[in-house]
């Protein structure tokens, strides 16, 4: 259960979740997923994600859009679908909007394993 908040985001860029295996020599990307800004922005999400490169593996995560000025509420748990994990990241020329604050909590991490 972690909460960051991302300060500078700006509309039109996606997140990206990166599971790492870290072991006593360093690190290494086990996985990763994209989450498209269309799917919390302008609304809030709150749903399981995949790991496309880990089977049977989710997180449970929580993104809102704070309004500028204010703090971020603690997230709460919704029913949600999985987002598709064929998702096609979009092409960089989005346009971008004034830079908001951001909430994004993992809520619960499943199928993943001591590595």
């Amino acid at each position: 259960n972690e909460m960051l908040e991302l300060e500078r985001w700006q509309e039109g860029e996606a997140l990206e979740f990166v599971v790492y295996d870290k072991g006593l020599l360093g690190s290494k990307t086990e996985g990763r997923m994209i989450v498209p800004a269309e799917f919390f922005f302008p609304n809030d999400f709150t749903g399981k994600v995949s790991i496309p490169e880990l089977p049977n593996s989710k997180l449970q995560i929580s993104v809102q859009v704070a309004p500028e000025g204010s703090e971020a509420e603690s997230p709460t748990a919704g029913a949600a679908e999985p987002l598709p994990t064929n998702y096609v990241f979009p092409p960089a020329e989005i346009p971008v909007g004034v830079p908001q604050k951001l909430a994004v909590s993992i809520l619960e991490a499943q199928g993943l394993q001591q590595m």
